[in-house]
């Protein structure tokens, strides 16, 4: 048993800070739920509930979708972060919250729907979005059409990167990236 215990010990020191394991809840992402904030003739503002109500702010101009969280989410990153392609949302939102705290979540994932060119193909990428509060903005960007394994590896990027990345540097792509030119 004293082997045991100091073997587990030394591999719980091996872990890397970063890498809590997270666990996933889930939610609708429905603009007919939500509270109407503003509109006008080229777009509209919505307040939504995520998980256990914990605040969503969604805009549309021009056929073009923004998502932040939190109190203040207007005034977040996030908010600013949209793709140049016409946009829409998926219909689920996936909430990562640390496994011994389910209560808090740490990032979401969100699959977005971009127009490819002037027909009607689209492409798929989810985007992972840390939660902390001043701090919450993109983080990680996965192309869902040209990576079988999409979900897992937006996950994967959840553990790495929430919490800690800077807001200012570009969301970091994981995997191929087809999705649309990045500059």
């Amino acid at each position: 048993m004293g082997k045991f215990a100091l073997i587990l010990g030394a591999l719980l020191l091996a872990m890397p800070a970063g890498a809590a394991e997270l666990v996933s809840a889930y939610t609708d992402v429905d603009l007919e739920q939500c509270e109407m904030l503003s509109s006008d003739e080229v777009g509209a503002t919505w307040a939504c509930e995520g998980l256990d109500g914990y605040p969503v702010t969604i805009s549309e101009g021009d056929l073009r979708m923004t998502v932040s969280y939190g109190e203040d989410a207007m005034d977040e990153v996030a908010m600013s972060q949209g793709f140049g392609p016409f946009n829409r949302l998926g219909a689920k939102m996936e909430w990562l919250s640390p496994a011994d705290d389910p209560d808090s979540p740490v990032a979401t994932i969100l699959r977005w729907y971009l127009q490819r060119g002037e027909g009607p193909d689209e492409s798929q990428i989810l985007v992972v979005t840390q939660l902390e509060p001043g701090a919450v903005c993109q983080i990680a960007w996965i192309d869902a059409t040209a990576n079988p394994n999409a979900n897992e590896m937006a996950r994967a990027a959840a553990e790495d990167l929430a919490g800690d990345f800077n807001c200012e540097a570009m969301p970091r792509i994981y995997g191929e990236f087809e999705a649309f030119e990045i500059e």
